[in-house]
């Protein structure tokens, strides 16, 4: 990388000393110079520290790929340490510094021509800048996308959890992975009383009030955005397959023929929902009228058998993949930053 800006120099030397207009071209090298230093003063902004990781690979900065599989509550705990250290903030820094080194770069590319291998060069590094730039606002992006899911989901089932538990006649499941030794079933909650049990999904769908949501006769599920009406995952039907695992383990092992019931919960009170199915869809502070209106169907004793048993199939809390930004951002910053140093060597050697 140290040649590439040391060519631009050589090339530019090689074109004044084989010109007849001597003062063009010290202008245009005076230019370049000018351009050169300007990248130069851009790059020291960025905090040099003792990195040793540089990945460019084909003229394209490499991300790092380091992914860790986590439980809703702790990607929401490394979802607040990641805003808390302003990663965000960090990607849209670097982006700047490198938006101006291309603008620098094109300014001389510009100044060019074609026809010398220094253009090429110059074309290597910004494909290389670009390369960079795409990795932090993907990153960036991603950060806001996962972010914003998994706050949501996480203050969904919070939201659920804090009024389920002020009632204390009702044995709660939560986060629960049943596991028969052939399907598995992740069921955000169930719910086990001597009214039945209750196997809930919870979703905080359209928590920012920015589309409604219908669920037709026939059990069909849209979403309506301004004029637009997209058809949705069938939240009943992913339920339905929970139902039907937690019933044939219980009855497996307790020979009990029992009928779970659905309980779909929006937890949030902007979304707009329209219900024309069959199915239980309420809001978190309407679950326990839904129980408490339902017949009874197990003794004290036959609730604690169930629990037991549901327990005792459960496999340990699902995990979902997240990127480790934390290691990512500093994979990403090394290898930019060593690529900017070795740029600015070159700068410096040019001027020996």
């Amino acid at each position: 990388m140290v040649s590439l800006l040391e060519n631009i120099f050589k090339n530019t030397k090689k074109d004044m000393k084989s010109s007849n207009n001597d003062n063009l071209m010290k202008r245009e090298l005076i230019k370049r110079t000018n351009m050169l230093k300007q990248l130069a003063s851009t790059v020291q902004k960025i905090e040099l520290n003792e990195f040793e990781i540089f990945k460019i690979e084909n003229n394209k900065g490499k991300a790092a790929i380091d992914i860790d599989k986590l439980t809703l509550e702790n990607q929401y705990k490394k979802i607040e340490s990641l805003k808390s250290s302003n990663i965000e903030e960090k990607y849209k820094e670097y982006i700047y510094e490198i938006n101006c080194m291309l603008d620098t770069l094109s300014y001389i590319k510009g100044k060019t021509s074609q026809n010398y291998i220094n253009y090429k060069l110059i074309v290597s590094i910004e494909i290389a800048l670009h390369s960079y730039k795409k990795i932090f606002t993907e990153h960036m992006e991603y950060l806001k996308e996962i972010s914003f899911n998994i706050t949501k989901g996480y203050e969904g089932e919070k939201l659920v959890n804090e009024h389920l538990k002020k009632h204390k006649n009702l044995n709660i499941i939560n986060n629960i992975t049943l596991f028969d030794g052939q399907s598995k079933a992740q069921c955000d909650s169930i719910v086990v009383s001597e009214k039945g049990i209750f196997i809930l999904e919870i979703k905080n769908y359209a928590s920012e009030g920015t589309y409604s949501i219908k669920i037709d006769n026939t059990g069909l599920w849209t979403k309506k955005i301004g004029r637009q009406i997209i058809k949705m995952k069938s939240v009943s039907e992913q339920n339905e397959r929970h139902i039907a695992l937690c019933n044939s383990i219980i009855k497996k092992e307790l020979k009990m023929n029992v009928f779970s019931k659905s309980i779909i919960v929006i937890a949030n009170q902007k979304a707009t929902i329209v219900n024309e199915s069959i199915e239980t869809i309420v809001r978190p502070e309407l679950i326990y009228n839904v129980i408490s209106n339902s017949q009874n169907s197990f003794t004290e004793e036959e609730v604690q058998k169930i629990c037991e048993v549901l327990t005792k199939f459960s496999v340990k809390e699902k995990k979902y993949p997240i990127l480790n930004l934390e290691n990512e951002v500093n994979a990403d910053m090394k290898n930019f930053i060593n690529y900017c140093k070795a740029l600015l060597k070159a700068i410096e050697k040019t001027y020996e």
